[in-house]
């Protein structure tokens, strides 16, 4: 028959306490690289870049725990990239996010260069650390933008689909 059990806290054989207050863990201590909260977020979304100026993509809102001393946000996007054929182009891409209460911030521009066939849709998984938010919601946009040696904006584009997620996560430092 099953049955359920509730304590307000737990007592190890060595004496120490841990105390548990409306579902909430104290004095308790995570290791390194163990992840705490992970979130994924379903967003069909396409990113069409514009020359020189970033095009945004769906915004995401992730609850962080714990403050940046002891944490930091790992954010991945899941999904494809096309870049229309031109020699001499590139999609950049980057990360911003908004702290709860702050001012916006990015990853600063990564290149996705022209060594990949054009014209087609490739798998694309760029993963990026955020070290310096604190507890709170913060908000969260991929943004992409074309560039071209020759100046023309050539309509690439990233694209998640249904099996293209956002992946957030905190982990413990």
């Amino acid at each position: 028959m099953p049955s359920s059990l509730q304590v307000d806290q737990l007592k190890s054989a060595n004496g120490v306490t841990t105390y548990l207050n409306s579902g909430t863990l104290s004095n308790v201590t995570f290791p390194s690289g163990m992840i705490i909260k992970e979130q994924a977020f379903d967003e069909v979304a396409s990113i069409f870049a514009n020359l020189s100026t970033p095009s945004s993509g769906n915004t995401v809102s992730f609850t962080k725990l714990k403050s940046s001393s002891v944490s930091y946000i790992v954010y991945n996007w899941n999904g494809y990239i096309y870049k229309f054929p031109n020699t001499g182009s590139w999609l950049e891409h980057r990360m911003t996010w908004t702290p709860s209460g702050g001012t916006a911030d990015d990853t600063g521009y990564r290149n996705f260069g022209f060594t990949l066939a054009d014209g087609d849709f490739w798998p694309f998984n760029p993963q990026y650390y955020i070290n310096t938010l604190n507890a709170g919601t913060h908000t969260f946009t991929m943004q992409a933008k074309h560039n071209s040696s020759g100046g023309a904006n050539n309509n690439s584009q990233l694209v998640t689909d249904t099996d293209g997620f956002i992946f957030i996560r905190e982990v413990m430092i």
